[in-house]
Parts: structure tokens; sequence; C-alpha cells
């Protein structure tokens, strides 16, 4: 996905480490498969692979290139187009700083009212940090937004100004919508929202192109948009025990029979684990 922005500093350590880990060779060849749509990963090398997919993600996007052009350059040896890519990233950054400050004091505003935590270092393989800082130039380089237990009733509409993040946890909170906003993120690869008093998920959600995992459990889905069926890579779609009792896709589903056709669908794709 291009975008000038994407990464969680505007250093070369991320490419650094990519490096050191694609002079395994097998390890490079899996990637490559991987970017090819096997989804398979060895047991001796997948904490790895992970890690080199995770990287990956972060420096095509940061560079503003694709995953091929990453690949070739760990096959040649030959960083320079890439290293140059990253070279322009602070001052870019920089400059877009400036352009969304009001929008970043809201989202910092947001924070202090419900008295969430600072930024910590958080180590899962999705999520690496946890809580918003309150510096607007961490926040630009904020990679995933974790706010689990925070007793948030809504998300604030700037955080699409959030250039860099690819996935959200908002589990377990008091959320009943998403800001339409929320929509425009296109490098949001995971989006977990569990336990919360959601209804429905918009039409709009056509624009998070990336979005490989869905998690509603626990919401009070009874809208289901025709647009998860057009989502290029979505793999996992949750929405097990809604609150409001009922078998989405039983005789008494709270699911226009439009929706249930989605369900259908949705259940009958071969590219996705549905689980409801």
């Amino acid at each position: 996905m291009f975008t000038i922005f994407g990464n969680q500093k505007p250093s070369d350590l991320d490419l650094a480490r990519f490096r050191k880990l694609t002079e395994n060779k097998k390890l490079l060849d899996c990637i490559e498969r991987v970017s090819l749509g096997d989804r398979r990963l060895p047991l001796d090398i997948a904490t790895d692979a992970q890690e080199c997919i995770y990287l990956s993600q972060r420096i095509t996007s940061k560079a503003g290139i694709d995953v091929d052009n990453l690949l070739a350059a760990a096959r040649s040896g030959n960083w320079k187009l890439i290293e140059e890519r990253l070279s322009k990233y602070s001052e870019l950054l920089e400059e877009y700083k400036e352009s969304v400050s009001n929008e970043l004091d809201s989202i910092i505003e947001w924070a202090n009212d419900f008295k969430l935590p600072k930024l910590k270092a958080f180590d899962t393989m999705r999520y690496k940090e946890t809580g918003i800082p309150r510096d607007k130039y961490k926040l630009l380089n904020l990679n995933c937004i974790h706010l689990p237990s925070a007793k948030l009733t809504h998300i604030p509409s700037e955080i699409s100004v959030l250039p860099n993040i690819q996935a959200i946890c908002f589990s377990d909170n008091k959320i009943d919508q998403l800001p339409s906003t929320i929509y425009q993120m296109q490098n949001v690869f995971a989006l977990d929202l569990d336990n919360n008093a959601i209804k429905s998920i918009s039409n709009e959600i056509l624009g998070m192109v990336s979005l490989t995992s869905i998690d509603l459990d626990e919401n009070n889905i009874c809208e289901l948009s025709s647009n998860l069926l057009r989502l290029p890579n979505l793999r996992k779609l949750y929405l097990r025990n809604q609150k409001h009792g009922s078998r989405l896709h039983c005789t008494n589903s709270p699911l226009s029979e439009l929706d249930q056709a989605t369900l259908e669908r949705l259940a009958s794709n071969p590219n996705i684990d549905l689980y409801v």
C-alpha cells in the first residue's frame, strides 16, 4: 500500500533488522512464498518469519514501495532505492505534523479525558506497544492502537490522521459505533473490537482495503455490510456470542434477508474463516 508514511520510527532500524533476518535464505524463500499467498510457515522459522512479515509491512509503507521491491533488494543486496526513500521520511513527517496539528491536539485531549495510559512496550506479534503518547511526533509514528478495557465510550474521528496505524484494538470497552473516518485508514490490517456494543459496520468498510482480520465477537451486530465480501485481503471474521442473544445464522436472527445472504456468502468463501 503506497503512503509516504507508515512506520513507527523515522530511522532505518526496521530495515537493519529486516536485512539481518533475510540473510537466512530459507527465511527469505518463506517470505517470498507468503507474498504470493502461501499461508504456511515452517515451524523452525515461524517466529522470525512473522517478524519479517511485520517489518516488511512497515518498511514498504514508509518507503512507498511494494513488497516485491523489498524482496528484490534482499535477493540482490542492493538497498539503494529503499534507503533513499527512507531518508526522506523524517522531513515528510515533520511537514505532515504541522498540517494536522489541531487533529493531534484533539487525540491528546481524548486520551487525557479518559485517563488513558501513556505509551509503553507491549510484546506481542501484532501489538508492540500499548497506550497513547502525548507527544505529537510519537503519535504520528504510532504503529498500532492497543487500548483494551479502557472504559472508552467513543473513538475520536481524528484517529484517521495517524498515518502509520496497522492494527487497532479497542476490545472490552463501551463503544457503540465507529467514526466514519476510521474507514479511511487504508493500512490497518487488524481491527479488534470484541466485547463492545457495536450494532453495524458501515458500507464504508471497503475503504480499509488492507484488513485481514475483523473481530466483532460479543457486540450487538444487527446489520452486515455486503462490502465485507469485497474486502480483497479479508481472511478472518469473528461474529460469535452477540449480546442481543440471537444467533446470526438462525431463524430468529436480527439480520435482514439480504444480510443473511451476505453471511452465507461469507461462510462459503474458501478464503475467509468465519466464526459465528
